[in-house]
């Protein structure tokens, strides 16, 4: 085994103070990044051992663009061992007191802050210590002395990017025909936001949302945001509508959501803003939506409202936020509308059934007369027929 040998210190002109602040999600996605760009995601292999982790993969790295900002990136790759390299180092010295070691074929790249004083006052510099080493095939990364929040990240391992076999992809609920927008199940009741074949964000709603169409929109926020904080503002709403909106079938993603809907979720509303007349779905019939009453100024039809609502709560029937009659929940007021139409539909009907039981009755003898209409008044039997739909043409 050849001994190692000292060849020089690079200054990477990184400080302490460069205001890059990444959670440990953020630190093991990009440097596993490097490795997924280049390299088949079977040849791809991480260890961790107690505190340390080691990431493996065939492709050599090019040392230079490790350690020299502004590296360059080919079309379809996430980001080829540019700024992301030096931020994930930088994070991972700074936040979580790590050793940071790469390793290419025979170079050895060992990362370490030193103490300068720059302007008027002292800062810490990320330096690298570059030698030489016994030879290994491709491209090697170590981290030690990591906390267990990194090390759980790294556990996470490739499922921080897309791909066919992503093991958090469960059953499909929806995907557009370009085969560029899918909703997927996810399968460790987690959710998870991917945008061009990178996790982007966690999500409350165990649903895994990928999105592999550009937007400009969204690439003119992510292209300069270093600190990797865009998918947690509007961004991510914007994201909502950009997955929802192509999408031909969006029940089986609104019937899976069942358990917010009397809560409410702006994934729920963005749907719901997004849908046609076409998409509308059929609810159980205990659920109802919201209906605000300040835009009512009629004061009957208000008082009307209020008591009904009333009624529908004593009843146990579960409110929904408004937005859920754009997908076909009936609302406050359809319901009073179709309790209208059944209303005037009976009243028109109640003399050809009042005739139908008259029939009814002649057919049987007093003895029968007698006891049916002890056991069943008229007014009864009028209502059991109208609920029953059965007209006198039925009878006869």
């Amino acid at each position: 085994m050849m001994k190692p040998k000292e060849k020089e210190i690079i200054d990477t002109k990184i400080t302490d103070q460069w205001g890059v602040n990444w959670t440990p999600m953020e630190i093991a996605r990009d440097f596993l990044q490097n490795f997924y760009d280049d390299n088949k995601i079977d040849d791809i292999k991480i260890e961790i051992k107690r505190t340390s982790v080691v990431v493996s993969a065939p492709k050599v790295f090019d040392y230079k663009e490790l350690l020299y900002l502004g590296s360059d990136k080919e079309k379809g790759k996430i980001g080829q061992y540019g700024e992301g390299f030096k931020a994930a180092t930088l994070n991972a010295l700074r936040n979580h007191n790590c050793n940071v070691i790469v390793i290419i074929r025979d170079i050895k790249l060992d990362f370490f802050f030193t103490s300068e004083k720059i302007g008027r006052t002292e800062k810490k510099v990320v330096k690298c210590k570059k030698t030489t080493s016994s030879k290994t095939p491709g491209t090697k990364l170590i981290l030690e002395n990591c906390p267990e929040e990194l090390l759980n990240e790294f556990r996470f391992g490739l499922k921080h990017f897309y791909y066919d076999n992503n093991p958090l992809f469960g059953e499909i609920l929806a995907s557009t025909y370009e085969q560029d927008i899918f909703v997927y199940k996810s399968t460790d009741n987690n959710g998870y936001v991917f945008y061009k074949n990178l996790l982007r964000a966690r999500i409350g709603v165990p649903l895994v949302l990928v999105c592999n169409r550009a937007y400009s929109s969204v690439d003119k926020v992510i292209q300069f945001d270093r600190d990797r904080k865009a998918f947690d503002t509007h961004v991510l709403e914007s994201i909502y509508e950009f997955i929802f909106r192509p999408l031909n079938k969006i029940s089986p993603i609104v019937e899976f959501l069942q358990p917010w809907w009397s809560d409410g979720h702006k994934m729920l509303s963005t749907i719901a803003k997004s849908a046609t007349y076409f998409q509308k779905m059929q609810f159980p019939e205990k659920y109802y939506a919201k209906h605000s009453t300040k835009k009512i100024f009629n004061p009957q039809m208000k008082k009307e409202i209020e008591q009904k609502q009333k009624e529908l709560y004593e009843s146990d029937y579960i409110e929904c936020p408004h937005y859920m009659s754009k997908l076909g929940m009936k609302n406050i007021i359809t319901i009073i509308e179709e309790q209208r139409i059944r209303a005037r539909k009976q009243q028109q009907e109640e003399p050809e059934i009042r005739s139908l039981i008259h029939v009814i009755i002649d057919k049987l003898s007093e003895e029968q007369k007698s006891r049916l209409l002890k056991n069943i008044p008229e007014e009864q039997l009028l209502k059991i027929l109208q609920k029953e739909n059965i007209s006198l043409k039925d009878f006869l």
